[in-house]
């Protein structure tokens, strides 16, 4: 899938950037986190390993759905 520039889409591919961007991210059973815009879900998948109460995923180009 092509990034939509209208939207400002920008896909990382960076599998290191990626596990060192989700490892920053504190989480606990407690927490909810809200990912903005999580395309075709590269980062997701390391938040979903991780201990939170709930993950709200809200995406706005509907080829993405």
């Amino acid at each position: 899938m092509k990034a939509k520039k209208s939207l400002g889409q920008n896909f990382i591919h960076d599998e290191n950037f990626l596990k060192k961007l989700s490892n920053s991210i504190k989480s606990n059973s407690k927490t909810s986190l809200i990912e903005i815009g999580p395309g075709k879900g590269a980062l997701t998948k390391y938040l979903v390993k991780k201990k939170y109460k709930k993950i709200i995923l809200i995406e706005k180009d509907y080829d993405l759905l």
